[in-house]
């Protein structure tokens, strides 16, 4: 028993710290075959596991309900996460060039070519656009999803802000920029899972949604109301107008 757990402990240390703490900087990269072969299963290769983690979901420690393939990222999405760690950490903005040295340091050495790639992975903006960001340090948005999405499961029923955007960037007074919607609910699943049926008046978002090209991410929020006329104010205050399918001002 005792040389079984020495035996498995280095496929499971890469993934337990994440899965007690939930901290998306707490990933390490974890691919299949190095699995399996500290895990070896009858019938079970690279290319089957890779199809059952995509569709097997579990619960975590926190009661969160996340797919099994999560704590198999990639190295491109483990650099992501190591860029956004350090963007978000930092007293000032990072230009590229600087978090690679940060990186290199942390023994990931790669061009900045390769960390722009990687940083837009996690839609992390540049370090103009860090410089311009309406939302501030406080806010802590998660990945963007397209809609409309059919796993709705996979948003919390819990009180937030989220925000739509567009794939491109939208002209506004003050500068581009991609958000097309800033809004704030009680209930973000269900409140999400809105913009996937006929019901939706908003004209210029319904247009968006049609075509499949709308993305979303949240932010859970106690003071949700509060939060959103900040954001709202902001971004006003940055680009010299309001989001282009937000009819109410702040």
């Amino acid at each position: 028993m005792t040389q079984e757990r020495q035996t498995i402990s280095p496929a499971n240390d890469l993934a337990q710290k994440n899965w007690l703490s939930g901290l998306d900087g707490d990933l390490r990269l974890l691919s299949m075959q190095p699995f399996l072969a500290v895990y070896p299963l009858a019938y079970l290769d690279a290319s089957r596991l890779s199809r059952l983690v995509a569709r097997l979901w579990v619960l975590t420690p926190r009661q969160e309900l996340i797919c099994l393939k999560r704590l198999f990222p990639s190295r491109k999405r483990v650099v992501a996460l190591r860029i956004k760690e350090l963007v978000d950490q930092s007293l000032r903005c990072l230009k590229d060039g600087e978090v690679q040295s940060a990186l290199a340091r942390q023994g990931m050495h790669m061009s900045v070519r390769t960390l722009c790639n990687c940083r837009k992975l996690l839609n992390i903006p540049n370090h103009k656009e860090r410089m311009n960001g309406y939302h501030g340090r406080d806010v802590a948005f998660g990945e963007s999803r397209r809609l409309p999405e059919k796993k709705f499961n996979r948003f919390p029923a819990e009180l937030g802000v989220y925000e739509l955007s567009l794939p491109w960037k939208l002209d506004y007074p003050k500068g581009p920029s991609e958000v097309l919607y800033l809004g704030c609910t009680r209930d973000l699943r269900k409140r999400i899972s809105s913009y996937s049926g006929n019901g939706l008046k908003n004209r210029r978002l319904k247009e968006f949604l049609r075509q499949g090209q709308v993305l979303v991410r949240f932010c859970r929020a106690q003071h949700y109301q509060a939060l959103e006329r900040k954001l709202l104010s902001n971004f006003r205050s940055h680009h010299g107008a309001l989001p282009g399918a937000n009819s109410v001002g702040v």
